[in-house]
């Protein structure tokens, strides 16, 4: 009898235990399914509608770029772009052959250009081979679809440069954005998004981009579409207007024709940018949808670098332009528009002998006659008794030393030197001789176009101008000179060829109503009595305004290698202003 207890006892004990471990092992499960069903639903919920739902980018359609007048300078234009399905390297290479076999005009892709494409790819994306088929090219293609397993034919918008190089320093291009771009903009990389990489196209990018679209797709579990479930359209990106006008920039890529250089035309009364041409250019169109490494080799390695904006990035020494800095230094300093230099044709500084650009002199010269015979010892005396930081101050007065902030990517900033700039740069101290240099605009001045431009937009308005390559309105402030003094620095650069003395008489412009004032100027590349080789030839410079009663132009020109800048540069600034003002007539 007692055994039986006990035995029961220890049957009990153990029924309880194990019905506790039960109990507790269905809370937990009970606990476990109603976070999961309930607390975590809709967790689990989106986890499951990604393995059903397809979700597709819709590229925006991006903003027209336009000059002054409305017309297209870049636009979109329908595209037939043919893709192949595979990612094998091998068989994109015996597809394309098989391709080229069928259409007229044959797609070339290297084998590098292939890698560096498939890397840039998506897995889900497949390989654009080119979006610029013919419609003769798709036609043949679709007809011999069935040999041609694994090739897709769509359309598409792609980005058309209108005007191809004449406009490419302005316009810029589009191209695949980086990895730093994708994270900085937030957008999944695919085959039809393209971001600015230069010019207006970078600068105004966000506003010329729009917004992409989203579209959500219900597929099976091959991948196949079963409906679709929501589309959010993509929005167009802005349209812009420049300030360009198209007709001149035409004309001045004509006049400047297989030269290198650059030209620049500023509308004084507004600051905008009329014209703003670099040679040598490039075809934007290249760019778009990727450019081929063979095509890519042969812009960059170009000795002529196509690729830069001369006229903002360029840096060259300003030569007998920057005399006009000087002058207005001086006269801002205190000394007399009166105060005469005579000129033998040579001044002694120390132990050195600086000459002036006529052997036997100019004779008696003041400022306005220095200015209009561009006298080096007038200059040479009137920089010795002021000092570099004068002339430094008035150059960034006028726009030298910083940057202009027109609306472009990758503008320098140039150099106006001063002692402590030398002392930072190369430890040395500061002579009179290099002020004797920077007088003239040689030694360590650097300058850019823009800035050449900007300085006879400044001296002809009196006013703080600056540049824009957009449109705009608003009146800008007086500048910090004396009017006077202005006035007198105007004089001088209307004598260079409106007076019988001056150095462009015979260049001048015979009518009244728009008469012609500037200044020439040659930057030394290597001294002459060092080589006699043609690329060694001294750059030609040209800045002047027109006309001189109430001024509407202001213009820069350099021809590298051109020689005098009365030769090279000055003709191009007179043809370009003469069909400026034949427009306005």
């Amino acid at each position: 009898m007692r055994d039986n207890f006990q035995k029961n006892q220890v049957f009990t004990r153990r029924a309880i235990i194990l019905g506790s471990i039960k109990t507790a092992l269905f809370s937990f499960l009970f606990c476990r399914y109603y976070y999961l069903q309930i607390i975590d639903a809709i967790k689990y919920k989106t986890l499951s509608d990604k393995n059903r739902i397809k979700i597709s980018v819709i590229p925006p359609l991006r903003g027209t770029i336009r000059d002054r007048n409305g017309v297209d300078l870049a636009t979109n234009k329908l595209s037939y772009r043919l893709s192949f399905t595979t990612r094998d390297i091998t068989q994109i290479k015996k597809m394309l052959a098989a391709v080229n076999t069928i259409i007229t005009n044959k797609i070339e892709i290297s084998d590098n250009d292939i890698k560096l494409r498939l890397k840039k790819l998506l897995r889900s994306s497949p390989f654009m081979v080119s979006d610029r088929l013919s419609w003769e090219d798709v036609t043949k293609l679709e007809i011999n679809s069935f040999n041609l397993p694994g090739i897709l034919i769509d359309q598409g918008q792609r980005r058309y440069y209108n005007f191809h190089n004449i406009t490419a320093h302005i316009t810029g291009y589009i191209a695949s954005p980086s990895k730093k771009e994708l994270e900085k903009i937030s957008i999944p990389n695919f085959n039809d998004f393209l971001v600015g990489k230069n010019g207006v196209e970078k600068i105004l990018d966000t506003r010329l981009r729009g917004h992409p679209g989203i579209k959500k797709t219900e597929v099976d579990a091959l991948g196949n579409h079963v409906r679709e479930i929501s589309n959010s359209p993509s929005m167009e990106g802005e349209s812009v207007k420049l300030a360009i006008n198209i007709n001149i920039q035409q004309y001045a890529a004509e006049v400047l024709k297989d030269k290198t250089g650059s030209i620049i035309l500023i509308d004084i009364k507004t600051g905008e940018v009329l014209c703003l041409y670099s040679s040598p250019a490039y075809d934007p169109n290249s760019f778009v949808g990727g450019i081929s490494a063979a095509e890519w080799n042969s812009i960059a390695n170009d000795p002529q670098t196509p690729l830069i904006n001369k006229a903002i990035t360029a840096l060259y020494p300003p030569g007998s332009t920057f005399k006009i800095v000087t002058a207005l230094a001086a006269l801002e300093h205190g000394i007399s528009p009166d105060f005469k230099v005579f000129c033998n044709g040579k001044h002694k500084v120390g132990n050195r002998i600086f000459h002036c650009n006529r052997d036997t002199g100019h004779g008696d010269v003041d400022v306005r006659l220095a200015i209009a015979q561009s006298c080096n010892v007038y200059f040479y005396v009137v920089a010795e008794r002021m000092g570099i930081k004068n002339i430094a101050k008035t150059a960034l007065g006028l726009g030298f030393g910083e940057k202009s902030n027109i609306e472009l990517p990758y503008e320098s900033k140039g150099n106006i030197p001063e002692p402590n700039w030398k002392f930072l740069k190369f430890s040395q101290k500061w002579t009179i001789g290099d002020t004797v240099n920077a007088s003239i605009g040689q030694g360590f001045v650097l300058t850019t176009p823009i800035q050449l431009a900007l300085m006879a937009a400044r001296i002809a308005s009196g006013k703080n101008i600056a540049p824009t390559i957009l449109q705009k309105s608003g009146q800008p402030a007086n500048l910090k000179f004396s009017p006077h003094n202005l006035d007198t620095i105007r004089k001088g650069m209307f004598m260079v060829f409106n007076d019988n003395r001056g150095n462009g008489y015979r260049h001048r412009i015979s009518d009244p109503d728009f008469q012609i004032c500037g200044k020439t100027g040659t930057a030394q590349v290597i001294s002459a009595r060092k080589t006699t080789k043609k690329h060694h030839t001294d750059h030609g410079l040209f800045l002047g305004f027109a006309p001189f009663e109430n001024p509407k132009y202001a213009i820069s020109v350099i021809v590298e290698h051109g020689s005098w800048g009365s030769q090279s540069a000055l003709p191009i600034a007179k043809e370009i202003l003469l069909y400026a003002h034949s427009l306005t007539e």
